[in-house]
Protein backbone atom coordinates (compact mmCIF):
# COMPACT_ATOMS: atom_id res chain seq x y z
CA UNK A 1 0.00 0.00 0.00
CA UNK A 2 1.46 3.07 -0.92
CA UNK A 3 2.30 5.43 1.81
CA UNK A 4 0.02 8.44 0.44
CA UNK A 5 -2.69 6.07 0.81
CA UNK A 6 -2.13 4.90 4.01
CA UNK A 7 -1.90 8.42 5.37
CA UNK A 8 -5.12 9.61 4.20
CA UNK A 9 -6.78 6.26 5.51
CA UNK A 10 -4.99 7.62 9.25
CA UNK A 11 -6.39 10.89 8.57
CA UNK A 12 -10.30 9.06 7.86
CA UNK A 13 -10.04 7.20 10.72
CA UNK A 14 -8.77 10.68 13.03
CA UNK A 15 -12.12 11.57 11.68
CA UNK A 16 -14.43 8.66 12.08
CA UNK A 17 -15.42 9.93 15.77
CA UNK A 18 -14.97 13.54 15.91
CA UNK A 19 -16.89 13.76 19.25
CA UNK A 20 -14.14 11.50 20.91
CA UNK A 21 -11.22 12.06 18.18
CA UNK A 22 -11.42 15.84 19.94
CA UNK A 23 -11.65 14.45 23.71
CA UNK A 24 -8.49 12.25 23.18
CA UNK A 25 -6.81 15.56 21.59
CA UNK A 26 -8.11 17.07 24.57
CA UNK A 27 -6.11 15.19 26.86
CA UNK A 28 -3.07 15.80 24.81
CA UNK A 29 -3.22 19.23 25.28
CA UNK A 30 -3.68 19.15 28.72
CA UNK A 31 -1.16 17.04 29.28
CA UNK A 32 1.56 19.04 26.72
CA UNK A 33 -0.14 22.36 28.12
CA UNK A 34 1.36 21.21 31.71
CA UNK A 35 4.13 20.38 30.74
CA UNK A 36 5.39 23.03 28.27
CA UNK A 37 3.74 25.54 31.34
CA UNK A 38 5.55 23.25 34.42
CA UNK A 39 9.18 23.64 32.46
CA UNK A 40 9.02 26.78 31.18
CA UNK A 41 8.04 28.43 34.60
CA UNK A 42 10.93 25.51 36.08
CA UNK A 43 13.74 27.01 33.92
CA UNK A 44 12.79 31.04 34.57
CA UNK A 45 12.67 30.14 38.06
CA UNK A 46 16.24 28.07 37.79
CA UNK A 47 17.25 31.05 35.61
CA UNK A 48 16.35 33.24 38.09
CA UNK A 49 18.04 31.45 41.27
CA UNK A 50 21.09 30.77 39.13
CA UNK A 51 21.30 34.63 38.56
CA UNK A 52 20.89 35.49 41.79
CA UNK A 53 23.30 33.17 42.99
CA UNK A 54 25.83 34.08 40.34
CA UNK A 55 25.85 37.26 42.11
CA UNK A 56 26.42 35.94 45.23
CA UNK A 57 30.22 36.29 46.82
CA UNK A 58 31.35 32.87 47.94
CA UNK A 59 34.43 34.22 49.82
CA UNK A 60 31.78 36.10 51.88
CA UNK A 61 30.79 34.83 55.49
CA UNK A 62 27.40 36.99 57.50
CA UNK A 63 27.34 37.05 61.05
CA UNK A 64 23.90 38.08 62.60
CA UNK A 65 22.66 38.19 66.23
CA UNK A 66 20.24 35.43 67.35
CA UNK A 67 20.29 31.40 66.44
CA UNK A 68 17.87 29.37 65.60
CA UNK A 69 18.20 25.39 66.82
CA UNK A 70 16.07 24.42 63.58
CA UNK A 71 19.03 24.95 61.04
CA UNK A 72 21.44 22.78 63.32
CA UNK A 73 19.11 20.30 62.58
CA UNK A 74 18.75 20.41 59.12
CA UNK A 75 20.93 18.60 56.42
CA UNK A 76 21.36 18.46 52.82
CA UNK A 77 21.03 15.85 50.29
CA UNK A 78 24.82 14.98 50.29
CA UNK A 79 24.75 15.20 54.13
CA UNK A 80 26.27 18.17 54.95
CA UNK A 81 24.57 20.21 57.75
CA UNK A 82 22.37 23.15 55.76
CA UNK A 83 23.04 26.90 56.69
CA UNK A 84 22.31 27.76 60.15
CA UNK A 85 18.62 29.39 60.96
CA UNK A 86 19.54 33.03 62.39
CA UNK A 87 16.99 35.35 63.72
CA UNK A 88 16.75 37.98 61.06
CA UNK A 89 18.07 41.31 61.75
CA UNK A 90 18.31 41.26 65.58
CA UNK A 91 14.38 42.26 65.30
CA UNK A 92 13.05 38.98 67.47
CA UNK A 93 16.49 38.38 69.63
CA UNK A 94 15.64 40.98 71.81
CA UNK A 95 18.15 42.62 73.35
CA UNK A 96 21.19 40.65 71.58
CA UNK A 97 23.00 42.23 69.43
CA UNK A 98 26.16 42.13 67.79
CA UNK A 99 28.77 44.89 69.28
CA UNK A 100 32.64 46.31 68.44
CA UNK A 101 33.97 43.91 70.52
CA UNK A 102 32.86 41.35 67.93
CA UNK A 103 34.17 43.30 65.47
CA UNK A 104 37.44 43.14 67.02
CA UNK A 105 37.04 39.67 67.21
CA UNK A 106 36.39 38.55 64.23
CA UNK A 107 39.12 41.23 62.51
CA UNK A 108 41.90 39.21 64.78
CA UNK A 109 40.99 36.10 62.60
CA UNK A 110 43.14 34.88 60.27
CA UNK A 111 42.72 34.73 56.91
CA UNK A 112 39.94 38.14 57.77
CA UNK A 113 40.34 40.38 55.25
CA UNK A 114 37.35 42.83 55.91
CA UNK A 115 34.48 43.35 58.27
CA UNK A 116 31.80 45.26 56.82
CA UNK A 117 29.13 46.40 59.57
CA UNK A 118 25.11 47.03 58.87
CA UNK A 119 22.30 48.43 60.38
CA UNK A 120 18.21 47.59 59.96
CA UNK A 121 14.95 48.89 60.71
CA UNK A 122 11.79 49.77 59.28
CA UNK A 123 11.45 53.67 58.08
CA UNK A 124 8.75 55.79 56.30
CA UNK A 125 9.73 56.62 53.12
CA UNK A 126 7.63 60.39 52.00
CA UNK A 127 7.62 61.57 48.33
CA UNK A 128 4.66 63.60 46.43
CA UNK A 129 2.59 63.65 48.87
CA UNK A 130 2.72 59.98 49.73
CA UNK A 131 4.17 57.33 51.93
CA UNK A 132 5.78 54.12 51.89
CA UNK A 133 7.11 51.97 54.73
CA UNK A 134 10.48 49.96 54.09
CA UNK A 135 13.25 48.18 55.61
CA UNK A 136 16.54 50.54 55.29
CA UNK A 137 19.89 49.40 55.47
CA UNK A 138 22.59 51.51 56.92
CA UNK A 139 26.16 50.11 55.83
CA UNK A 140 29.73 51.44 56.80
CA UNK A 141 30.95 52.78 53.65
CA UNK A 142 34.60 52.34 54.32
CA UNK A 143 34.18 48.30 53.89
CA UNK A 144 30.54 47.05 53.68
CA UNK A 145 30.41 49.03 49.95
CA UNK A 146 33.40 46.45 48.96
CA UNK A 147 31.48 43.31 50.53
CA UNK A 148 28.68 43.45 48.56
CA UNK A 149 26.98 42.87 44.64
CA UNK A 150 25.23 46.36 44.18
CA UNK A 151 24.14 46.88 40.64
CA UNK A 152 23.26 50.28 39.54
CA UNK A 153 20.79 50.55 37.14
CA UNK A 154 21.54 54.65 37.03
CA UNK A 155 23.76 57.07 39.32
CA UNK A 156 26.71 56.41 41.49
CA UNK A 157 27.60 54.15 44.17
CA UNK A 158 27.44 55.77 48.46
CA UNK A 159 30.60 57.60 48.92
CA UNK A 160 32.81 58.76 51.66
CA UNK A 161 31.57 62.06 53.36
CA UNK A 162 28.16 61.29 51.70
CA UNK A 163 25.83 62.21 54.84
CA UNK A 164 21.99 62.39 53.56
CA UNK A 165 22.61 60.37 50.55
CA UNK A 166 20.52 57.14 50.00
CA UNK A 167 20.37 54.17 47.21
CA UNK A 168 17.05 53.32 46.32
CA UNK A 169 15.79 50.58 44.27
CA UNK A 170 14.43 50.38 40.72
CA UNK A 171 10.89 48.84 41.96
CA UNK A 172 10.32 51.68 44.58
CA UNK A 173 11.75 54.34 42.33
CA UNK A 174 9.24 53.02 39.35
CA UNK A 175 6.49 51.30 41.21
CA UNK A 176 5.46 52.47 44.79
CA UNK A 177 4.36 55.97 43.77
CA UNK A 178 2.54 57.72 41.40
CA UNK A 179 5.06 59.87 40.30
CA UNK A 180 8.76 58.17 39.36
CA UNK A 181 11.49 59.15 41.50
CA UNK A 182 14.63 60.38 39.14
CA UNK A 183 17.80 60.50 40.18
CA UNK A 184 19.14 63.10 42.39
CA UNK A 185 15.41 63.61 43.61
CA UNK A 186 15.00 64.77 47.47
CA UNK A 187 12.88 62.27 49.04
CA UNK A 188 11.87 62.03 53.03
CA UNK A 189 13.00 59.59 55.33
CA UNK A 190 11.68 59.48 59.15
CA UNK A 191 11.60 63.34 58.48
CA UNK A 192 15.17 63.84 57.13
CA UNK A 193 15.47 64.79 53.55
CA UNK A 194 17.77 62.45 51.51
CA UNK A 195 19.00 62.80 48.03
CA UNK A 196 18.94 59.72 45.84
CA UNK A 197 22.19 59.54 44.30
CA UNK A 198 22.05 56.21 42.87
CA UNK A 199 18.86 53.41 41.95
CA UNK A 200 19.77 49.99 42.06
CA UNK A 201 19.34 47.58 39.28
CA UNK A 202 16.69 44.42 40.64
CA UNK A 203 15.81 45.81 43.91
CA UNK A 204 13.77 46.84 46.33
CA UNK A 205 16.23 48.11 48.89
CA UNK A 206 17.22 51.32 50.57
CA UNK A 207 20.78 51.93 51.54
CA UNK A 208 22.27 54.55 53.78
CA UNK A 209 25.35 55.68 55.36
CA UNK A 210 25.58 53.69 58.38
CA UNK A 211 26.44 56.91 60.48
CA UNK A 212 23.27 58.52 58.99
CA UNK A 213 21.12 55.27 59.72
CA UNK A 214 22.10 55.57 63.85
CA UNK A 215 20.10 58.92 63.40
CA UNK A 216 16.67 58.34 61.71
CA UNK A 217 16.38 54.65 63.52
CA UNK A 218 14.86 55.29 66.73
CA UNK A 219 15.35 51.70 67.84
CA UNK A 220 19.49 51.60 66.74
CA UNK A 221 22.43 52.61 68.98
CA UNK A 222 25.88 53.31 67.87
CA UNK A 223 28.21 50.52 68.23
CA UNK A 224 25.55 48.20 67.65
CA UNK A 225 24.82 46.05 64.98
CA UNK A 226 22.50 43.86 63.20
CA UNK A 227 24.68 42.44 60.40
CA UNK A 228 28.69 41.86 60.33
CA UNK A 229 30.17 40.77 56.90
CA UNK A 230 33.17 39.22 56.55
CA UNK A 231 35.24 38.32 53.38
CA UNK A 232 38.15 36.19 53.51
CA UNK A 233 41.30 36.43 51.68
CA UNK A 234 40.54 32.87 49.80
CA UNK A 235 37.33 31.19 49.32
CA UNK A 236 39.27 27.96 50.16
CA UNK A 237 39.38 28.96 53.74
CA UNK A 238 35.65 29.21 54.09
CA UNK A 239 34.93 27.01 56.19
CA UNK A 240 37.89 27.18 58.73
CA UNK A 241 37.03 31.07 59.07
CA UNK A 242 33.41 30.06 60.09
CA UNK A 243 34.88 27.53 62.16
CA UNK A 244 37.17 30.49 63.97
CA UNK A 245 34.55 32.94 63.90
CA UNK A 246 32.61 30.50 66.10
CA UNK A 247 35.56 30.01 68.05
CA UNK A 248 36.29 33.52 68.73
CA UNK A 249 32.56 34.70 69.33
CA UNK A 250 31.99 31.69 71.79
CA UNK A 251 34.96 33.52 74.09
CA UNK A 252 33.80 37.36 73.41
CA UNK A 253 30.05 36.67 74.00
CA UNK A 254 30.74 33.82 77.07
CA UNK A 255 28.29 31.91 75.54
CA UNK A 256 28.49 27.67 74.24
CA UNK A 257 27.05 25.72 71.59
CA UNK A 258 23.32 26.02 74.15
CA UNK A 259 23.08 29.43 74.62
CA UNK A 260 24.53 30.28 71.50
CA UNK A 261 23.12 33.94 70.58
CA UNK A 262 24.83 34.50 67.11
CA UNK A 263 24.27 32.93 63.55
CA UNK A 264 27.33 32.46 60.81
CA UNK A 265 26.21 31.54 57.38
CA UNK A 266 28.95 31.22 54.67
CA UNK A 267 27.59 32.46 51.36
CA UNK A 268 28.91 29.44 49.60
CA UNK A 269 26.77 27.25 51.93
CA UNK A 270 23.56 28.75 50.98
CA UNK A 271 24.07 29.00 47.08
CA UNK A 272 24.51 24.99 47.51
CA UNK A 273 21.14 25.23 49.05
CA UNK A 274 19.68 26.98 47.17
CA UNK A 275 20.88 24.69 43.83
CA UNK A 276 19.89 21.73 45.86
CA UNK A 277 16.37 23.12 46.24
CA UNK A 278 16.27 23.97 42.72
CA UNK A 279 16.68 20.84 41.70
CA UNK A 280 14.23 18.87 44.09
CA UNK A 281 11.89 21.97 42.60
CA UNK A 282 12.38 21.22 39.04
CA UNK A 283 12.24 17.04 39.70
CA UNK A 284 8.99 17.67 41.53
CA UNK A 285 7.40 19.81 38.54
CA UNK A 286 8.84 16.83 35.87
CA UNK A 287 6.62 14.31 37.82
CA UNK A 288 3.24 16.24 37.78
CA UNK A 289 4.35 17.08 34.47
CA UNK A 290 4.62 13.22 33.81
CA UNK A 291 1.66 12.32 35.56
CA UNK A 292 -0.58 14.51 33.15
CA UNK A 293 1.15 12.90 29.99
CA UNK A 294 0.19 9.17 31.65
CA UNK A 295 -3.20 10.41 31.93
CA UNK A 296 -3.18 11.38 28.14
CA UNK A 297 -0.92 8.33 26.86
CA UNK A 298 -4.03 6.42 28.47
CA UNK A 299 -7.28 7.65 26.78
CA UNK A 300 -5.18 7.73 23.35
CA UNK A 301 -5.02 3.71 24.30
CA UNK A 302 -8.96 3.82 24.82
CA UNK A 303 -9.73 5.59 22.16
CA UNK A 304 -7.55 3.58 19.69
CA UNK A 305 -8.77 0.53 20.96
CA UNK A 306 -12.24 1.71 20.39
CA UNK A 307 -11.61 2.52 16.81
CA UNK A 308 -10.05 -1.39 16.31
CA UNK A 309 -13.24 -2.41 17.57
CA UNK A 310 -15.34 -0.30 15.39
CA UNK A 311 -13.05 -0.56 12.40
CA UNK A 312 -12.85 -4.16 12.59
CA UNK A 313 -14.97 -5.12 9.37
CA UNK A 314 -13.05 -2.55 7.47
CA UNK A 315 -9.52 -3.89 8.27
CA UNK A 316 -10.93 -7.30 6.96
CA UNK A 317 -12.01 -5.75 3.88
CA UNK A 318 -8.64 -4.33 3.30
CA UNK A 319 -6.40 -7.70 4.46
CA UNK A 320 -8.53 -9.38 1.60
CA UNK A 321 -8.05 -6.84 -0.83
CA UNK A 322 -4.29 -7.34 -0.63
CA UNK A 323 -3.13 -4.79 2.52
CA UNK A 324 -0.63 -6.39 4.41
CA UNK A 325 -0.04 -6.25 8.13
CA UNK A 326 2.01 -3.68 8.38
CA UNK A 327 0.13 -1.41 6.18
CA UNK A 328 -2.79 -1.85 8.93
CA UNK A 329 -0.18 -1.04 11.53
CA UNK A 330 1.48 1.23 9.93
CA UNK A 331 -2.13 2.62 9.36
CA UNK A 332 -3.22 2.97 12.93
CA UNK A 333 0.40 3.93 13.99
CA UNK A 334 -0.04 7.40 11.85
CA UNK A 335 -3.09 7.31 13.28
CA UNK A 336 -1.62 7.80 17.22
CA UNK A 337 1.10 9.91 15.71
CA UNK A 338 -1.46 12.60 14.28
CA UNK A 339 -3.56 12.61 17.64
CA UNK A 340 -0.08 13.44 19.38
CA UNK A 341 0.80 16.35 16.54
CA UNK A 342 -2.53 18.01 16.55
CA UNK A 343 -2.33 17.61 20.66
CA UNK A 344 0.84 18.80 21.39
CA UNK A 345 0.66 22.40 18.93
CA UNK A 346 -2.48 23.14 20.33
CA UNK A 347 -0.74 22.38 24.00
CA UNK A 348 2.50 24.03 23.22
CA UNK A 349 0.40 27.34 22.75
CA UNK A 350 -1.75 26.67 25.19
CA UNK A 351 1.14 25.95 27.58
CA UNK A 352 2.66 29.41 25.74
CA UNK A 353 0.06 31.86 27.01
CA UNK A 354 -0.75 29.88 30.55
CA UNK A 355 2.94 30.45 31.78
CA UNK A 356 3.20 34.01 30.54
CA UNK A 357 0.13 34.75 32.77
CA UNK A 358 1.49 32.72 35.76
CA UNK A 359 4.82 34.05 35.00
CA UNK A 360 3.39 37.53 35.46
CA UNK A 361 1.29 36.71 38.37
CA UNK A 362 4.81 35.64 40.21
CA UNK A 363 6.19 39.16 38.78
CA UNK A 364 3.46 41.21 40.25
CA UNK A 365 3.74 39.23 43.62
CA UNK A 366 7.34 39.01 43.75
CA UNK A 367 9.41 41.73 46.01
CA UNK A 368 12.43 41.40 43.21
CA UNK A 369 12.58 42.49 39.78
CA UNK A 370 12.30 39.66 37.19
CA UNK A 371 14.24 40.58 34.47
CA UNK A 372 12.96 38.53 30.81
CA UNK A 373 10.30 36.36 31.07
CA UNK A 374 10.12 32.77 32.22
CA UNK A 375 11.90 29.80 30.20
CA UNK A 376 10.12 29.43 27.48
CA UNK A 377 11.69 28.58 24.46
CA UNK A 378 12.15 26.83 21.28
CA UNK A 379 13.45 23.99 22.41
CA UNK A 380 10.77 23.57 25.32
CA UNK A 381 7.95 23.55 22.45
CA UNK A 382 10.05 21.26 20.36
CA UNK A 383 10.34 18.63 23.63
CA UNK A 384 6.58 19.37 23.87
CA UNK A 385 5.67 18.54 20.70
CA UNK A 386 7.53 15.51 20.64
CA UNK A 387 6.92 14.13 23.92
CA UNK A 388 3.37 14.43 22.36
CA UNK A 389 4.16 12.40 19.33
CA UNK A 390 6.17 9.49 21.25
CA UNK A 391 3.54 9.43 24.04
CA UNK A 392 0.56 8.86 21.97
CA UNK A 393 2.69 6.63 19.51
CA UNK A 394 3.92 4.24 22.35
CA UNK A 395 -0.33 4.39 23.64
CA UNK A 396 -1.39 3.24 20.00
CA UNK A 397 1.45 0.83 19.60
CA UNK A 398 -0.78 -2.84 21.47
CA UNK A 399 -4.51 -1.47 19.57
CA UNK A 400 -2.00 -1.07 16.26
CA UNK A 401 -0.04 -4.55 16.68
CA UNK A 402 -4.10 -5.99 17.89
CA UNK A 403 -5.61 -4.65 14.44
CA UNK A 404 -2.52 -5.98 12.31
CA UNK A 405 -2.87 -9.21 13.36
CA UNK A 406 -6.58 -9.61 12.98
CA UNK A 407 -7.56 -12.59 10.53
CA UNK A 408 -9.40 -10.79 7.30
CA UNK A 409 -12.11 -14.24 7.75
CA UNK A 410 -13.00 -13.41 11.97
CA UNK A 411 -12.50 -9.47 10.86
CA UNK A 412 -15.40 -10.00 8.43
CA UNK A 413 -17.46 -11.74 10.73
CA UNK A 414 -17.47 -9.20 13.31
CA UNK A 415 -20.32 -7.82 14.22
Amino acid sequence: MKLNRTFSLSINLLFHSKLRTWLTILGIVIGIGCFVTIFALGNGMENFINERMSKLQIDLIQVTPGYSRAGAALRTPDGKQAPEIGIPFGGMSGTVVLEDKDVSALKSISGVKLVGKEITGNAEIYFAGESLTRRITGMSLEESLHLTTIELDSGRMLQQGDKYAVLIGDKIAEEYFSKEIPLNMIISINDKSFRVVGIMDNSMDVIMPLDTAYEILPDSKEGEYDVLLVKVENKDIVDDVVAQINSKLFLTRHVNEKTKNFTVTAMKDVAEVANQMTDAMLLFLTIMAVIALVVGGVGIANTMFTSVLERTKDIGIMKSIGAKNSDIFLIFILNSALFGLIGGAIGVTLGYFLHGVLWQMIIASSTLTFHGSAGFTIGVALQGILLAVGVSVISGLIPAYRASKLKPVQALRYE
